[in-house]
């Protein structure tokens, strides 16, 4: 889904997907727009090691277990939202691993069901939504 926003972008200035917007958000900082372009080289840098190889059978298995963790481990340590400093009105939306909420830009109303509900509610519902957005992927890589 990056790479169509990105190329979208470059073509359109628009992002199609919705995923990759907040690059062009005014206030998020430089740091977290680079910091996001591992979504970018991540993928082909991992294509290109297990191409020799091949993509292990527990796999899935594993991203499914990681992505879980990541999840639940933002939801318990890191805000939804913060203010850098203590006296300003700016106040900074994280949502890390979309641990409180869906990616907003994403219009797909089944996706947001349980957004900002109880912890577990939401992880319930969106970890296994999570992994099942993944497994077309992690099937075309066995091919």
């Amino acid at each position: 889904m990056w790479y169509v926003d990105i190329l979208g972008f470059l073509a359109t200035r628009k992002f199609p997907v919705g995923v990759a917007d907040y690059l062009a958000w005014p206030s998020e900082h430089w740091v977290k727009k680079v910091t996001s372009l591992h979504h970018l080289w991540f993928l082909p840098v991992i294509l290109y090691l297990l191409s020799s190889t091949g993509v292990p059978p527990w796999s899935f298995r594993l991203s499914c277990v990681l992505g879980a963790w990541l999840m639940i481990y933002a939801r318990m340590f890191i805000p939804f939202t913060c203010r850098v400093k203590e006296k300003s009105d700016d106040i900074f939306y994280l949502n890390v691993n979309c641990s409180y909420e869906f990616w907003p830009s994403i219009k797909i109303d089944f996706a947001h069901i349980a957004d900002h509900t109880h912890a577990f509610i939401f992880l319930s519902y969106m970890i296994p939504f999570c992994s099942a957005i993944n497994f077309p992927f992690v099937a075309l890589l066995k091919f």
